[in-house]
């Protein structure tokens, strides 16, 4: 069976809108202030954010499809697997590249921290989720 069609999407679209909620709740009311002095930037010097924001989503949705592929490519039945896997790939992937990233722009540690963190916490919630709701 094609692994498109054994995606369960509703768990999709619920884990990518519980995951884009924790992003306003992250750089909002938990690191906002500290994130915003990492880039050097003030609230208002943000300007409209809606564009981002819808974007941030969309991406945010093909994020969570590739998380579920890979739980039905790896057929992760027990939600420890899939944390484990969510996990996996946000320390792995986008931890590791980011954290290169960084090291050429010399950029703070303090900065990675927060968006590693944020990317980190964001696929363990997608793995859980995902591989939860099978």
């Amino acid at each position: 069976m094609h692994l498109l069609s054994q995606v369960n999407w509703l768990a999709v679209a619920v884990t990518a809108i519980v995951t884009f909620a924790l992003g306003a709740l992250w750089y909002g009311p938990l690191f906002g202030k500290a994130w915003l002095s990492a880039v050097g930037l003030k609230k208002e010097e943000l300007g409209s954010s809606s564009k981002a924001m819808i974007l941030t989503f969309i991406l945010n949705i093909v994020t969570t499809m590739v998380i579920a592929l890979a739980i039905e490519g790896f057929d992760i039945i027990h939600w420890p697997n899939g944390l484990i896997l969510g996990f996996g790939l946000g320390l792995g992937l986008y931890g590791a590249n980011l954290a290169s990233d960084f090291l050429f722009q010399n950029q703070s540690v303090k900065l990675l921290a927060i968006q590693v963190g944020y990317r980190v916490v964001c696929s363990t919630i997608m793995g859980t989720i995902l591989s939860l709701w099978r």
